[in-house]
């Protein structure tokens, strides 16, 4: 009976085609999915990241400092990501119409929450991150992890 069934199989042309295809399409879906996840961070110098500045100077101990614009300096020397300092309004659209992966925004408040640091009643350092989730996971995931890398080097 099973050889029987070979034979009506191998006869017809149109079915071994079918058959065939129907054996290689996982094959061709597998391997276009793999290449696109295989490096996530292999690119990551190119990933697109707007970063606003609306934080402002800040006085301790007698002496004023801005964090922000020395976060600024830094970025324009570092190539770890696609770094674009831009606008609040540039960097929302950009991030609504996908020209960034994301939008860290450093708040007006930044350097003086952390001249606070050493108060009795200290204050929390951070940013807003808006990304695109028409982007991938990985990239929303390195977006996020930028933001805390700021936070986290200049706290």
């Amino acid at each position: 009976m099973i050889k029987r069934e070979f034979r009506a199989i191998f006869s017809k042309k149109m079915l071994i085609i079918s058959l065939i295809g129907v054996m290689i399409l996982p094959i061709i879906y597998s391997a276009a999915f793999l290449s696109s996840m295989w490096d996530p961070y292999g690119k990551i110098k190119e990933l697109p990241i707007a970063l606003v500045n609306e934080d402002q100077k800040a006085e301790f101990n007698g002496e004023y400092f801005d964090i922000g614009e020395e976060v600024i300096k830094e970025l324009k020397n570092n190539n770890s990501f696609e770094w674009h300092f831009v606008s609040k309004e540039k960097a929302h659209k950009g991030v609504e119409n996908g020209d960034y992966y994301a939008a860290i925004t450093i708040p007006n408040d930044f350097s003086q929450n952390a001249s606070s640091f050493l108060s009795s009643d200290p204050q929390k350092m951070s940013l807003n991150v808006e990304s695109n989730p028409g982007y991938s996971y990985s990239g929303q995931s390195i977006a996020n992890l930028s933001a805390s890398t700021l936070v986290a080097n200049h706290s």
